[in-house]
């Protein structure tokens, strides 16, 4: 019997010794979901590093669709059970989770205590609410326009200096095989802000109303139709799809103006053909008239990370997210995939980087230097009522050539039905 109880007592300091030791110590896990190459590939690294930091921690990534994440975060939230300890999100989907404060997510203060200084100014209306950090933002896109010097070189025309010159340079560059410029059909109404801030647009009066029916917006919109159906150097068409690749790779279009990181996975990727490498060139916004300032426009809609309050763990969770936002975070992300970060000490580093794509061009520096002129958008929780409403009014003024002013008096009534429901 003493031989026994040795023996249990030797196995019990056995184990103990394991159990403090962590031989036989569960790890502590992070789930974190994302959507494209997000959540898995293009953070790989900072996995690596947090788990080498953090011995006792794995970091599990989930990656599904964008519609699924914002779904299936919501549904999780709103369940109180369910939801991943990070999630990727869009920083227009995200101000109903800001709303609901540390019910949803955890605010980051605390572990991005310097996030005015370390983000591009742009940014922080989009992660902030009632003078809270409450997410880690990942990306954002400066309005810029991407356009074919070869053609231009060609035609013996230099690229325009004004968007009124515009009009005359496409006429000299369009052909019946190749037009100037697309304008974007957009379902989400984000490139008919953005090309409207950069005009400086207004879409909501004094107030914060929706007010799309002033006379900024009109006459841009009409300098826009008439590029279309008067000058006949645009058309209005998609340039996210496989049509617009081909369009591309066929130089069908000799400008598009659209946000930064299209180049990654268009011009580099889905539209990509050896022989257009340094043929594509960046140009920030034009001035709307000639001798007028300069302009710039920021896509509406960035790549944040949020921490769910449902987390066991939000130190680390937290840490987690401040790390994906890091100058190496963002550098990586950059530099692997093209996205356009908004860490300020990323940006000074990309800017001194060379692209052969853009003829040695440094992209980067050009969209940095964009976002100097772009006006502050403050559209708060009525974002994507916004741009539905806008988006509807676009497709009505050309495809179904409707009278813009009664067009954009439409769509004001339209967000504010919506948003007094």
């Amino acid at each position: 019997m003493r031989s026994v109880r040795f023996a249990l007592g030797i196995l019990l300091v056995v184990l103990l010794i394991f159990s403090t030791t962590g031989a036989f110590a569960q790890k502590k896990e992070l789930t974190v979901w994302g959507w494209d190459f997000r959540a898995q590939k293009d953070i790989a690294p900072q996995v690596q590093i947090f788990e080498k930091r953090h011995p006792d921690v794995k970091v599990n990534t989930l990656n599904m669709s964008a519609d699924d994440v914002a779904n299936k975060f919501l549904m999780a939230t709103l369940a109180g059970t369910g939801a991943p300890d990070i999630t990727f999100y869009s920083s227009r989907r995200a101000p109903k989770f800001y709303a609901m404060g540390e019910k949803a997510i955890l605010p980051l203060d605390s572990a991005i205590p310097d996030y005015k200084q370390q983000f591009v100014d742009l940014i922080i209306p989009e992660i902030t609410y009632n003078g809270k950090l409450w997410a880690a933002p990942f990306d954002t896109g400066p309005f810029v326009t991407f356009y074919r010097k070869d053609i231009f070189d060609k035609a013996g025309v230099k690229y325009p200096s004004n968007w009124q010159e515009f009009i005359e340079v496409g006429k000299k560059i369009t052909t019946r095989d190749r037009l100037m410029m697309p304008i974007i059909s957009d379902n989400s109404g984000f490139f008919d802000i953005s090309f409207l801030q950069s005009m400086g647009g207004q879409f909501t009066d004094e107030k914060g109303n929706p007010q799309f029916n002033n006379p900024t917006n009109i006459e841009v919109l009409k300098y826009l139709k008439d590029l279309v159906s008067k000058y006949r150097i645009a058309e209005y068409a998609k340039v996210f799809d496989a049509a617009a690749w081909q369009k591309i790779k066929d130089g069908r279009w000799a400008t598009i103006t659209i946000w930064y990181w299209y180049q990654s996975f268009g011009l580099k990727d889905l539209a990509y053909t050896k022989e257009l490498d340094g043929k594509w060139r960046v140009a920030e916004i034009l001035p709307w008239k000639p001798g007028g300032p300069r302009t710039g426009a920021n896509y509406i809609d960035s790549g944040i990370w949020l921490v769910s309050s449902q987390t066991k763990y939000p130190d680390l969770a937290k840490e987690f997210a401040a790390l994906l936002a890091s100058k190496e975070g963002q550098l990586n992300q950059a530099i692997d995939r093209g996205i356009f970060p908004c860490n300020r000490l990323a940006l000074e580093v990309l800017a001194q980087r060379k692209d052969p794509f853009f003829g040695n061009q440094s992209g980067y520096a050009i969209g940095l230097n964009s976002l100097k002129f772009a006006p502050q958008m403050t559209l708060g929780p009525q974002r994507d009522i916004l741009g539905s409403a806008l988006s509807t009014a676009m497709d009505k003024i050309f495809l179904e050539n409707a009278d813009i002013e009664k067009a954009l008096e439409d769509a004001t009534n339209q967000a504010q039905s919506e948003l007094a429901q």
